[in-house]
């Protein structure tokens, strides 16, 4: 059973989902990392959860939202957002 301080928490990475897609970010979810076009993104091992992780350069790290820039910037290179959310009560 989910805990209240920890259903706070999956509604603040919703929300800041929604506030990224409202911002004119691609959000990555599942379906992109099950293509697996992406080599950067991978699921967690072991886990039956979905979890998405962002492969570093000595391990892989859980971030909570990834988005893509979809407005391209003159002389500079693809950007992705990374947010790591916490709810502090």
């Amino acid at each position: 059973m989910a805990t209240l301080p920890a259903i706070k928490g999956a509604l603040l990475e919703e929300a800041i989902l929604y506030f990224l897609r409202a911002s004119g970010y691609k959000t990555i979810d599942a379906n992109d990392v099950r293509l697996g076009n992406d080599p950067t993104l991978q699921f967690k091992p072991n886990t039956r959860e979905r979890v998405i992780e962002v492969r570093g350069r000595g391990c892989a790290h859980q971030i909570d939202a990834i988005a893509d820039c979809l407005i391209p910037r003159a002389f500079s290179n693809p950007q992705r957002l990374l947010v790591e959310a916490k709810y502090h009560g």
